[in-house]
């Protein structure tokens, strides 16, 4: 499982895979509540990233050299968005659902969610992008690649802040508040003051990369997750509240709009793009 992404409402998942699978799961459940599959499938169906818009009636996926819009509801693909140049690595849909995000080898797409169309392309990265987030209120997203992060400004599209993680980042969560962004790279995470780039603290407790980052809606708790392991830590003092050990290594990590479970994404565990939930206040 390369990504997991809650609905609004947090009464379901979605999952994308690199065996082809986009997955929507029933959080109470455990039920598959559909997978969806085009008629007629491309050559590379593997699914790196997906995003489900609030209401649940969009949904985005990418597939290296294509992404598709979905209309979630149906099942059925709806635009079919290519770029002979360009390769895609991630996705994201706005906090209000008005537009998606696509994510490139250096740039950043913003597509219209009824037609697909790029609307607007955000530049200033140097290599291939490894994830994607917004701040709470979708005034500011945030991008990782290889060796930077950028931050920018959604309705001028300019570069606010550009940050050095110098940790090999690997993935990037926005604090809801806008004040914070943290950047998982090898053995943790490192936390960065939004406004200033400047670093809040260091965060360790992982030995190898960890690809997996994210803040709960409440602000109160960051998760990061690699390595089979995941970590959930206060972020008032950065202590570590749970540590969940893991049968394989993790990729993707969500928390629930009620900040109640966590969805954890990854290989070794499950199998045909099936996902890890656990309660957060017991991380069981």
């Amino acid at each position: 499982v390369q990504s997991v992404a809650f609905n609004s409402a947090g009464t379901s998942v979605l999952s994308s895979s690199l065996d082809g699978s986009l997955n929507r799961w029933d959080t109470r459940t455990g039920e598959c509540l559909k997978t969806f599959k085009p008629a007629e499938p491309e050559r590379n169906e593997q699914v790196l990233g997906g995003a489900i818009a609030p209401g649940d009636a969009r949904i985005l996926s990418v597939h290296y050299t294509f992404a598709r819009l979905w209309d979630a509801a149906a099942g059925k693909p709806m635009k079919f968005i290519k770029d002979p140049q360009t390769m895609y690595y991630s996705a994201a849909i706005s906090p209000d659902g008005a537009f998606g995000v696509l994510a490139n080898h250096s740039t950043v797409q913003l597509c219209d969610l009824e037609t697909g169309e790029i609307t607007k392309t955000l530049t200033g990265l140097s290599s291939s992008l490894s994830g994607l987030s917004f701040n709470g209120d979708g005034s500011r997203l945030a991008a990782v690649d290889y060796s930077h992060v950028i931050v920018w400004d959604i309705a001028s599209g300019e570069e606010r802040r550009k940050i050095e993680p110098r940790n090999n980042p690997a993935g990037i969560a926005f604090r809801p508040d806008g004040s914070q962004i943290a950047v998982s790279g090898h053995g943790g995470a490192l936390v960065f003051d939004a406004a200033t780039g400047r670093p809040v603290t260091e965060l360790k407790g992982h030995y190898n990369k960890v690809p997996a980052v994210a803040f709960n809606a409440a602000g109160t708790r960051l998760a990061t997750g690699g390595d089979a392991m995941v970590v959930i830590r206060d972020t008032t003092t950065w202590e570590k509240l749970h540590t969940v050990e893991l049968a394989g290594a993790v990729t993707s990590l969500a928390f629930s709009p009620d900040d109640r479970q966590l969805a954890i994404g990854g290989a070794g565990f499950g199998s045909n793009g099936e996902v890890l939930l656990i309660a957060t206040d017991s991380a069981e």
